[in-house]
């Protein structure tokens, strides 16, 4: 049980950090637009418009972290209570795919983990 609640608190003490305020990068050329040559006379050089650059949507944004932070809430709470289950007498894992794990609190955390990568991994390829 303090192993979980460890991992817990080290999992939303790390996302809470991530979301922290960071500088934005900057990029040489922004918009992937080139810079026209200086050497050339100012009658010669054609004019330019950038268009500004759309806001970049980071993964630990509030809204992302707050949702990560739920789903690890429940995918504690599921583990913890799948554990006080099995702790009684006939009581057995009725998913297939996390039966092998949870015979165990260490397969539980790994069973957990996982689903919690694989949640987070789907968030990060569905941003834009």
């Amino acid at each position: 049980m303090r192993t979980l609640a460890a991992a817990l608190v080290s999992l939303l003490l790390f996302s809470y950090s991530s979301a922290l305020p960071q500088a934005p990068e900057t990029s040489p050329s922004p918009g992937g637009l080139r810079a026209v040559n200086d050497s050339l006379p100012a009658s010669a050089k054609p004019p330019v418009t950038l268009r500004p650059a759309p806001p970049e949507h980071k993964l630990f944004d509030r809204k992302n972290t707050v949702a990560m932070a739920c789903v690890a809430a429940s995918l504690a709470g599921d583990g913890w209570s799948t554990q006080r289950a099995l702790a009684m007498p006939g009581a057995y894992e009725v998913n297939p795919l996390a039966r092998p794990f949870v015979g165990s609190r260490a397969g539980e955390i790994a069973y957990s983990g996982a689903s919690f990568a694989l949640v987070t991994g789907g968030m990060y390829l569905a941003q834009p």
